[in-house]
């Protein structure tokens, strides 16, 4: 049997097999690929195919927080009008295997990452699309949090404040200050020009298309909402900013594969997005640009990182070498946002 990276084939059998209550010798895994963070299997077993993720490798501390997170939330979520798979199980450093993981249900369906995937859709399914993801996402930043168990999730308070700092934090890190672009421009900007925050609610952190699985049966319908490691409480603008940002095909060298938004008519541009995500929250939002420059702004931090990373040989991958050349258009273009808010 072909090795599969991070994983002990007779270990994982043996602890999962007593995990499940199911015949161990009937469990397989193989890498699913994507993703820039944790690990993401698919697991077989005893008849059912389920997902298992755990941290990267060599990165145990930092990920641990992230796998009791993602867990909690998709666990209090499951039920809800935010579609989410059905959790299973869920353990912490301290279980035989020495890394910590949650299990979930896979959820039939297919997940759109690039052009090619995007043709595959009709016209109609891909508008479809964009109106159940818009769905979802007022569905995410609605839902009851004290209802759900999730009200202590995060600090709403000071919120954006803290995720410019944040960023900024990990370009200087990330040798974005020997770039010479003028990021920290950027982040002041978004800060100056933010509107009071309207609201508050559970934020995904990293809500894009292709963090969502279109059911099997209706790929004009979102089955699924994933990977929700960075989830927290804050501005929910700041999710709809990101969301925007990633419809921009600027974005495109972040994933790969060509834009596919781009790739089938049936996506609308960004501003009709936004004026779909305005209409089901049935109230005036006030001045977006903010939150599209602060996306632009995150997602900067992260292309640099991503950068920074396949520079020292971290990475492999066409899209993560082809991230530096992303990060002057992310910046400049977040800049563009705010003038033109300002206009």
């Amino acid at each position: 049997m072909t090795a599969v990276p991070g994983i002990d084939l007779p270990a994982a059998q043996a602890h999962f097999g007593a995990v499940l209550g199911c015949d161990p010798s009937s469990i397989s895994f193989s890498l699913i690929a994507g993703g820039r963070s944790n690990l993401t299997y698919l697991m077989s077993a005893g008849g059912r195919d389920l997902v298992l993720r755990r941290p990267p490798l060599g990165h145990v501390l930092p990920s641990a927080h992230d796998m009791g997170r993602e867990y909690r939330v998709i666990s209090a979520l499951y039920g809800t009008a935010v579609r989410v798979p059905e959790p299973i199980a869920a353990a912490g450093a301290d279980n035989p295997l020495g890394w910590p993981y949650f299990v979930m249900a896979r959820v039939a369906g297919s997940v759109v990452s690039n052009a090619a995937a995007a043709r595959e859709l009709t016209p109609d399914q891909a508008r479809r699309a964009s109106v159940s993801l818009v769905e979802q996402l007022v569905a995410i930043h609605t839902v009851d949090l004290d209802a759900i168990g999730l009200a202590d999730l995060g600090r709403p308070a000071g919120f954006m404040a803290r995720q410019v700092k944040r960023w900024l934090e990990q370009w200087r890190a990330s040798g974005g200050v020997e770039t010479g672009l003028p990021m920290e421009r950027l982040g002041a900007g978004v800060l100056e020009s933010l509107p009071p925050t309207a609201s508050t609610g559970l934020v995904h952190g990293d809500y894009r298309l292709d963090n969502t699985i279109l059911a099997a049966d209706d790929p004009g319908r979102v089955a699924a909402v994933i990977d929700w490691e960075m989830a927290t409480l804050g501005d929910p603008l700041a999710d709809l900013g990101v969301f925007a940002t990633y419809w921009d095909p600027v974005t495109e060298p972040l994933t790969g594969g060509g834009h596919a938004m781009d790739a089938n008519p049936g996506f609308p541009d960004t501003a009709t997005l936004l004026r779909m995500y305005e209409d089901a929250c049935g109230r005036s939002l006030g001045p977006i640009s903010p939150y599209v420059a602060f996306g632009h702004f995150k997602l900067a931090a992260i292309a640099q990182t991503i950068a920074a990373r396949h520079d020292q040989g971290l990475t492999v991958g066409e899209q993560f070498a082809a991230a530096a050349g992303v990060v002057p258009e992310l910046v400049h273009g977040g800049l563009a946002v705010l003038a033109a808010g300002e206009s």
